[in-house]
């Protein structure tokens, strides 16, 4: 017989509804063997002891884990977890948030029409999101995959979110169970892990053997997925595109700006990496280094400098957060800048009452061009004053 695995991420434990609905699933697909299983992000004690009681006494079986990676992490763990088991494995697993409402049942049947078709991963929505040249778009996350020999598709991939989706349990085994997810960060970071797993696939099986339920965003005809355990506004959508329409706007102005400002065509960062350092911080689009003492916080890599003297980093940018500006870091920076014979940005958050301390700590050296800029923080619409140090221009 045909075994399906149901794995939910274990985060909001609030809707009993939820884990009958699933059990009622199951009841209508009895030449199916099903088991059933929560990857919980919360301790036992954080568990409202009504709906722990109805799991353990319907045989969901509870796993507990470290609260890292966000959904990504859960289904990771899961695989894992998993694959050190001795059991049967099953043939298919749906992954699923906590936080989804089942309208209607039925969905097993439909995820197993679309596998009968030959796919082998099934996203119960259509993402907004469309990614034809992986690597040209997040040139970073192409490197973290090369850097650990993981096979990547480099040109199109197909995301599915990480609240429903349908796989084979091959599949799952060979790439979600390797997939290097991200660990910290905002909670926008999570979108890292569902491209590095699309990529993943798109190498192993190929995007032709990728598809969707339903053409909608965040639903279908059986499951309405939410956002950060949050209903979905019937103006989302629209708010969504208009958002990311003024933030084009916004990067589009302040390029040319930085152009005439500091000649930004010299640092040419095609195919060239850029690089984050920090305390607690992470970016999108950056290598993150992490220099503090929480364990939680993984940096990328560790031969960040190793990198820049070979010329592969165009830029790096130095967080706020590290206050105590260390003169070894700076003139190691600097001089491995120097080293790689290519144009390297160097941008350090300050705010005016460091701009002098910060300046005494860099290494003097005629060679080096200073501006002070003023730049936005992150994905946002704040400003931080930033010195700009310019190597090899």
């Amino acid at each position: 017989m045909i075994k399906i695995a149901i794995c939910l991420t274990g985060y909001y434990f609030r809707n009993l509804n939820l884990y009958k609905s699933l059990l009622d699933e199951a009841k209508l697909n009895p030449s199916f063997i099903f088991d059933f299983y929560i990857l919980s992000h919360k301790k036992v004690t954080e568990i409202d002891r009504n709906i722990l009681n109805y799991l353990r006494d319907n045989n969901w079986q509870i796993i507990f884990e470290e609260n890292v990676g966000w959904d990504w992490g859960c289904h990771v763990q899961f695989m894992q977890w998993l694959s050190k088991k001795n059991n049967q494995k099953p043939d298919y697993i749906l992954f699923l948030h906590d936080d989804i409402r089942i309208v209607k049942n039925g969905f097993v049947e439909a995820f197993m029409n679309k596998i009968k078709q030959g796919f082998e991963l099934v996203g119960n929505s259509s993402p907004f999101t469309k990614i034809d040249n992986f690597k040209d778009n997040y040139f970073e996350e192409a490197f973290i995959l090369n850097r650990l020999n993981i096979p990547f598709a480099e040109k199109e991939i197909k995301i599915v979110r990480g609240s429903a989706f349908f796989t084979t349990f091959g599949l799952a085994d060979s790439t979600l169970k390797n997939l290097p997810y991200q660990i910290t960060g905002n909670i926008h970071m999570a979108n890292r892990s569902l491209r590095l797993f699309a990529s993943m696939v798109a190498e192993k099986v190929s995007v032709q053997k990728v598809c969707y339920l339903d053409k909608r965003n965040f639903e279908s005809d059986f499951i309405i997925e939410e956002m950060r355990g949050k209903k979905m506004s019937p103006f989302f959508k629209i708010l969504r595109q208009l958002n990311q329409q003024t933030k084009k706007l916004f990067k589009a102005i302040f390029k040319k700006y930085q152009y005439f400002r500091l000649n930004q065509s010299k640092s040419n960062c095609k195919n060239r990496l850029k690089i984050h350092i920090s305390k607690t911080s992470v970016l999108n689009g950056y290598l993150n280094i992490h220099l503090g003492e929480n364990k939680k916080h993984k940096s990328d890599i560790d031969d960040y400098e190793d990198l820049i003297k070979n010329g592969r980093v165009c830029e790096v940018k130095i967080s706020d957060d590290l206050i105590a500006y260390n003169e070894q870091i700076m003139s190691h920076i600097i001089s491995s800048a120097k080293r790689s014979k290519q144009p390297v940005r160097i941008f350090i958050e300050v705010s005016k009452n460091q701009k002098t301390t910060v300046k005494k700590v860099i290494p003097a050296d005629q060679s080096l061009k200073i501006h002070t800029f003023l730049m936005p923080k992150g994905d946002g619409f704040n400003w931080i004053s930033n010195l700009v140090i310019d190597v090899n221009f």
